[in-house]
């Protein structure tokens, strides 16, 4: 019989534990669990768009911020084989990175409104402006998971 196991591969980044679950040997049925550490809620699952056995997708997993990278050493599509998968968990107008646009990234926004800054920059262009605030109010109570 076969044995799923629970987490044969764990990383943490911001604020999220990274879990892959499933059969290590069989991908086709291996999962990357995304779960917020604060609430112990999952917040996402995370899949390669294509996955065939054996390819170990999950071996290895990187947090940073907003971005995920998961090994599959295996992966085929290549040579040499392997292959890392990167996913993404922003969302536009998250400016806090807590994953939700709220109040919070509102007042970021509006705290810095005209200045040169990163903070409260939703568009990445390096100053607040009414740009960023249309971003936030457009995604507005948005849950980026």
């Amino acid at each position: 019989a076969e044995s799923i196991v629970f987490g044969f591969n764990v990383s943490v980044g911001s604020g999220l534990v990274f879990i892959a679950s499933g059969l290590p040997e069989d991908t086709t049925r291996t999962v990357v669990r995304v779960v917020d550490i604060a609430t112990g809620e999952q917040r996402a699952s995370l899949l390669p768009d294509s996955v065939m056995p054996a390819q170990r997708f999950g071996a290895a997993i990187a947090a940073r911020d907003s971005t995920v990278l998961i090994g599959a050493p295996y992966f085929q599509g290549s040579t040499p084989p392997g292959q890392a998968f990167v996913f993404s968990l922003a969302c536009q107008g998250d400016t806090t990175s807590d994953g939700t646009v709220d109040l919070a990234d509102l007042n970021l926004v509006l705290a810095n409104f005209g200045l040169q800054t990163l903070d409260g920059d939703a568009n990445s262009d390096g100053i607040v402006d009414l740009a960023d605030l249309n971003i936030v109010l457009a995604s507005f109570q948005t849950d980026c998971f």
